[in-house]
């Protein structure tokens, strides 16, 4: 494993025009000397962590303002081990079952912004916008709900409701479509699994999705999901996340997120 320090935020004035305060740097600080954070190459959900911030402290600079530097260890192959240290966990979000969670990035423009506060009124939900700080930053919408195991496809319908199921569609579709910028843009559904043990968090990512698609993932996609995931059951491996992707009717594990930030893949049998 690799160990480097380095600064990750500072009070100055940022390139999008924003600024940490000295407050909100304490706070990073103490989350990150608290639980395991994990690094990830440009904040994009597809790819596995590189590594975890362990540690960090605050820094005055010369010119006064303040910093965060971290020490971050990066994974190398032979810390896929067990023995690599977890005396401390990452954090995942916890969805309720009751309730439906929605955010985006910063990246999407002031009219899909505006598509994604309609989707937010038929779910009744107001949208919270991700701080993600990346060198080209990709537009993420992510819909995050608790979802009980047996009644994955049930759950999520009885939280919309079948006529708002209709007008999400269309607003997801209108989202979604291709322009001519040909921007990725992706859609995240973020879900807590109930009912079984340890507890997990499933992350399902659609690419550019269709109308289609995006039926296709909630009519079949959930049912393969939820047939799926018993397999997680007593993990002895210590998984808080797992991350599919959804394309082509088919649901594709793409890594699992150990509770010590550590990524694990499925072993391909050889040809």
């Amino acid at each position: 494993m690799i160990t480097i320090k380095e600064i990750i935020s500072t009070t100055h004035l940022d390139s999008d025009g924003d600024k940490f305060t000295k407050e909100m740097l304490m706070n990073f600080v103490e989350q990150i000397n608290t639980e395991y954070v994990i690094a990830q190459i440009e904040h994009d959900p597809r790819n596995p962590p590189i590594g975890r911030l362990k540690t960090a402290k605050l820094v005055q600079l010369d010119d006064v303002e303040y910093a965060v530097q971290t020490e971050t260890e990066i994974f190398e192959k032979d810390d896929f081990a067990s023995e690599i240290d977890h005396s401390r966990s990452i954090k995942i979000k916890e969805h309720l079952l009751n309730e439906i969670d929605l955010s985006y990035d910063k990246s999407f423009n002031e009219n899909e912004v505006n598509i994604v506060e309609e989707i937010g009124i038929i779910l009744n939900n107001q949208p919270s916008q991700a701080i993600k700080k990346s060198i080209d930053p990709i537009a993420v919408l992510e819909i995050a709900c608790g979802l009980m195991l047996g009644s994955f496809v049930k759950g999520f319908f009885s939280k919309i409701g079948s006529d708002a199921y209709e007008k999400l569609k269309i607003k997801v579709g209108k989202l979604f479509k291709k322009d001519r910028s040909k921007k990725e843009k992706l859609l995240q559904f973020d879900f807590t699994v109930y009912g079984i043990d340890p507890q997990i968090n499933v992350r399902v990512i659609l690419n550019n999705p269709t109308i289609n698609e995006f039926e296709s993932f909630l009519t079949n996609g959930l049912n393969i999901l939820e047939d799926i995931l018993p397999r997680f059951n007593n993990d002895q491996y210590s998984i808080k996340e797992i991350v599919f992707l959804y394309e082509g009717n088919k649901l594709n594990l793409l890594f699992g997120i150990r509770s010590d930030a550590v990524p694990m893949y499925v072993k391909k049998a050889d040809a």
